[in-house]
């Protein structure tokens, strides 16, 4: 039976090559969209999402799980606004819309994401945050990518002593393919549960754990 993994978040541009990638290396992949219908294909099960319902959100990770065989890996993207310009001409709809995206949704997903792993008593949730080529992020960005280290270290250490693993990927490499497959391998390499890893990839530098690192 091919191996479950759910892939969601709303960063679209790495989401595909990802989603594809496990495709190919014979993973089953169940994915979420804002927009589509719930789609069925070779291999994929697209499920809606409504990211701003945490009734929506909780559905997701149901439906997920009803899938035959385990669920027991979760890939969450973290998206990026694109809204480049000076904070005091940002509308009030680009925040809100800003913090739809960057921390209600994810607080929703995450949530249940973990509340399905440790249900079932074990499992690894990976937290990804991507924005290539940049160095200096737009204000909006800024308050994200800050929000995104902090929750990151804040869940390694309340889950450290539990049987859920979570660990982060970090990269703002141009190159998304190179990226894709990285993460790819990293995760399907595995060979025991890992918590508490902080992967940061570059081009020059591969691997780099920061932080808190615990094996199990």
């Amino acid at each position: 039976m091919k191996k479950n993994i759910l892939i969601t978040g709303q960063n679209k541009l790495l989401k595909e090559p990802l989603t594809n990638i496990f495709l190919n290396k014979g993973y089953h992949v169940i994915t979420t969209h804002t927009e589509k219908q719930e789609t069925r294909e070779k291999g994929l099960h697209i499920i809606p999402w409504n990211m701003r319902s945490p009734l929506s959100t909780k559905n997701v990770l149901l439906d997920a799980a009803s899938e035959p065989g385990e669920l027991d890996e979760i890939i969450i993207l973290f998206p990026w606004t694109q809204i480049i310009k000076p904070f005091h001409e940002t509308s009030s709809a680009e925040i809100e819309w800003a913090v739809d995206i960057q921390l209600k949704s994810n607080l929703f997903i995450i949530k249940e994401s973990i509340s399905h792993l440790q249900k079932r008593k074990g499992g690894t949730l990976s937290l990804i945050y991507y924005i290539p080529g940049a160095e200096i992020l737009p204000p909006l960005d800024a308050l994200g990518s800050g929000g995104f280290s902090g929750l990151v270290k804040s869940l390694f250490t309340f889950y450290q002593n539990e049987k859920t693993s979570i660990n982060s990927y970090v990269s703002s490499s141009a190159e998304i393919e190179e990226y894709a497959e990285y993460i790819f391998k990293t995760i399907d390499e595995r060979q025991k549960p890992i918590h508490g890893k902080f992967y940061k990839y570059s081009e020059k530098t591969v691997l780099s754990a920061l932080g808190l690192s615990i094996k199990r």
